[in-house]
C-alpha cells in the first residue's frame, strides 16, 4: 500500500524522503533514539489528519482540488490525540515550529506526505501542520486525489504496551485515541475484545436467521468469518487459553470484564475448556505482560478495515522464542489479509529472523543488502554479538559450522588420528553461505589485529558432487589468507560415520551379530571400509541422504547420537575427507 513518507520539519527529519516496499512486512530497525518511533509516530498522525479533515470538512477537502485552498482545520492541544507530548512544538524539527516557512503554505511548516499505489496509479496525500498560541491546525497542501471514492490507506497505530487497568469503563472512541496516543493501549484492551466479541455475536445472528441454532455447515462458516474466533484460534495455538467476555448491559454496568481460561488439546488437535474445577477463570490482568502484549497487538488487527498497521516495538515484554512465533503470526496475516505491517523494533530474534529486503535501517534509510549490514545492525543495538565480539577478540579465530555437533565430532576424530583441533576458536554456527560468512568475518575484521576464519559446509543439494576437489575446495568459493572455505564431497557430516562396524560398536547389542543388526535396518545399503575412508567413494554415500533415512532413525531408535558414533570410530577408519578438514584448521589456526 504505502510505498514512501516524505517528512518536512517533523522531530528530527528536517527534510526526509523514506521509501517503503508497499506490501508484506517492514521492520524499521535501529539502535536506540535513531529515529524508528518517529516515523511510526509520522503514520499515526498522517492518519489523524486524514479523519480530521475527512469528518470535520468532508472527504472533498482531500481532493486535488481542494488542496492548499481552505484556512486549515483548528484543534486545542487537549484535541490532538495520536500522541501524548509535554507541548506540541515538540512535533517539529528543533521544536521551532516557525522554521522553514514556506510562502505558499503561510505558516503550515510540518509537512506529512504518504505515497501509494491505487490500481497501478501513484497517488499522494500531505498534511501541513502550524501551531499558534497553543493551537493546532491541519490543511491539505498537496493531494492527487480526483474523487471521493479514491482508495486512501487507512492505518492503525499500537504503541508499546505499557500494562493494563484493574478494572476498565466502556469508553467512547475518542477517548480510545486519547488511550493509544499516550501509549496506553492496554487501559483500552478489554474495550478492544469487548468490540470484537459484540460483532461476533451480531455476526452469529446474522448466520443463523430464524434457526433455533447453528448447522455445522454455519458453524463453518462462523468459525471461518470472525475474527473473534480467530483471536481465540491465536490465543489457543500460542498461549493454550481463551477469552470468555462476561454480559455487560451499558444501561447500568460501567465496567467491562474479561476472563481468560485454559483449554485441553487432545489427541485430534482439537481444543477444549479446562474444567472449572481444574482452572478458576480470572481476569486477564492476572496474565504476564507478553499475552497481554500479544492480546492488545491482535485485538486491533482484528478491530476493523485496515490497510496500513504500524507497530511500535511490539516485541517487549516477550522472551525470544514468542517473538520469532509473533513475527511469524504478523507475516502469516499480512499474506492472508493483504495487510501492510510496519514495525520499529530492535528485537534481535526478529532482526535475525526476517530476510534482508523487509529490514529497514533508519541510519541509512535503505532496505538491507548483505549480511554484513545486519551484523553491523545487530552490533550498533547491543545484541548477544557483544558476547560474540568478545570471544572473538579473545581468539582471533572462527570456525563457522552447521552445527555444534559437527565440531565435536571433528574434536573427537583429530584426537584420534592425534591431530587435535583444540577449542582455542570461536565456533559460529550458521547454514549460510561461504561468502555471507565473508560478510561476517570482514565486520570482525575492522581492527588492527586480524581474525582468520575457516568455514565448513555441507554440500546439501545445491552443489554437484564433482565440483568439489580432494582438497574439499569448490570453483568459486572465496578463499583468502585468512579465510578458508571447506566443503564436503559427501552431504552432510554424518555420511562420514555410516560405517556399520563403528555403529555397531556403538548400538552395543552383544546378543545380536552384526550381519543381523544390519538386516534390520530400514534403507541400509552396503558401504566397504576402502569406500568410506576414500575422498572417491561409491556412488550411494554421496547421492544417498544417509543423514534422513539412515542415522538420525538409528540415533533415534538406540537413543545414541553421531558424537557417540564418532567415538566408536577407529583412528584408521577416519575418512581422508575428514582428515583433510583437520589438517586445513590446525594449519590456518596455527595450531602445532
Amino acid at each position: 500500500m504505502i510505498k514512501s513518507i516524505k517528512l518536512t520539519h517533523f522531530k528530527k527529519f528536517d527534510n526526509q524522503e523514506i521509501s517503503i516496499r508497499p506490501t508484506g512486512v517492514t521492520l524499521i530497525i535501529g539502535g536506540n533514539n535513531s529515529g524508528k518511533s518517529s516515523i511510526i509516530q509520522a503514520l499515526a498522525i498522517w492518519e489523524f489528519c486524514r479523519i480530521i479533515i475527512e469528518l470535520e470538512e468532508g472527504p472533498r477537502y482531500l481532493l486535488r482540488d481542494a488542496a492548499n485552498t481552505s484556512q486549515g482545520h483548528g484543534l486545542s492541544s487537549e484535541e490532538f490525540l495520536p500522541l501524548a507530548l509535554p507541548s506540541l512544538n515538540h512535533l517539529w524539527t528543533n521544536l521551532k515550529p516557525q522554521a522553514g516557512q514556506i510562502v505558499d503554505y503561510k505558516g503550515y511548516t510540518m509537512q506529512i506526505r504518504l505515497t501509494w499505489d491505487n490500481d497501478l496509479v501513484e497517488q499522494s496525500l500531505e498534511f501541513a501542520l502550524s501551531l499558534t498560541n497553543d493551537r493546532i491546525f491541519i490543511k491539505v497542501t498537496h493531494s492527487t486525489l480526483l474523487s471521493i471514492t479514491d482508495k486512501i490507506p487507512h492505518v492503525a497505530y499500537l504503541p508499546t504496551f505499557a500494562g493494563i487497568l484493574p478494572k476498565e469503563n466502556l469508553v467512547t472512541k475518542a477517548e480510545r485515541q486519547v488511550a493509544l496516543g499516550k501509549g496506553l493501549a492496554g487501559s483500552i484492551l478489554r474495550n478492544m475484545v469487548y468490540d470484537l466479541f459484540q460483532a461476533h455475536k451480531e455476526l452469529r445472528r446474522s448466520i443463523q436467521g430464524n434457526n433455533t441454532k447453528l448447522s455445522p455447515a454455519m458453524s463453518v462458516l462462523l468459525k471461518k468469518s470472525s475474527k473473534w474466533e480467530k483471536l481465540q484460534t491465536i490465543l489457543c495455538e500460542v498461549f493454550e487459553s481463551r477469552l470468555e467476555v462476561e454480559d455487560f448491559n451499558p444501561l447500568y454496568q460501567t465496567v467491562i470484564h474479561v476472563n481468560e481460561r485454559r483449554v485441553v488439546k487432545d489427541g485430534n488437535g482439537s481444543y477444549s475448556l479446562s474444567k472449572k474445577s481444574d482452572y478458576t477463570p480470572r481476569d486477564i490482568m492476572s496474565q504476564g505482560s507478553g499475552y497481554l502484549q500479544w492480546l492488545s497487538i491482535f485485538s486491533i488487527l482484528y478491530s476493523g478495515q485496515i490497510d496500513v498497521l504500524v507497530l511500535d516495538e511490539p516485541d517487549a515484554h516477550m522472551h525470544a522464542t514468542l517473538q520469532n512465533e509473533l513475527l511469524r503470526k504478523i507475516v502469516e496475516y499480512s499474506r492472508i489479509e493483504s495487510t501492510q505491517v510496519i514495525i520499529a523494533t530492535h528485537s534481535i530474534k526478529m532482526i535475525e529472523e526476517t530476510a534482508l529486503e523487509n529490514l529497514l535501517s533508519v541510519e541509512k534509510m535503505k532496505y538491507l543488502d548483505t549480511e554484513c549490514e545486519r551484523t553491523a545492525v545487530l552490533q550498533g543495538i547491543g545484541s548477544r554479538d557483544s558476547q560474540r565480539v568478545r570471544e572473538i577478540s579473545r581468539f582471533g579465530k572462527i570456525f563457522f559450522a552447521e552445527s555444534l555437533e559437527d565440531v565435536e565430532v571433528l574434536s573427537i576424530l583429530s584426537e584420534k588420528i592425534r591431530e587435535p583441533i583444540g577449542a582455542q576458536f570461536y565456533v559460529w554456527v550458521t547454514t549460510k553461505p561461504h561468502q555471507v560468512r565473508k560478510d561476517y568475518l570482514d565486520v570482525y575484521n575492522t581492527g588492527n589485529t586480524p581474525v582468520i576464519a575457516v568455514s565448513l559446509r555441507d554440500r546439501d543439494h545445491n552443489i554437484h558432487k564433482n565440483t568439489v576437489s580432494p582438497q574439499l575446495k569448490v570453483q568459486g568459493d572465496i578463499s583468502t589468507p585468512n579465510f578458508r572455505a571447506l566443503t564436503w564431497k559427501r552431504r552432510h557430516i554424518e555420511c562420514y560415520l555410516y560405517f556399520m562396524p563403528a555403529i555397531y560398536r556403538t548400538v552395543n547389542q552383544p546378543q545380536v551379530d552384526i550381519d543381523t543388526f544390519v538386516q534390520g535396518l530400514q534403507s541400509y545399503f552396503p558401504v566397504s571400509r576402502e569406500a568410506f575412508v576414500n575422498h572417491a567413494t561409491c556412488e550411494s554415500l554421496l547421492e544417498c541422504d544417509v543423514k534422513k533415512a539412515i542415522i538420525h532413525p538409528i540415533c533415534l531408535e538406540y537413543g545414541i547420537s553421531i558424537v557417540d558414533i564418532a567415538r566408536n570410530i577407529e583412528a584408521d577408519e577416519v575418512p581422508e575427507d575428514i582428515i583433510v578438514a583437520i589438517r586445513e584448521i590446525r594449519r590456518m589456526f596455527q595450531i602445532t
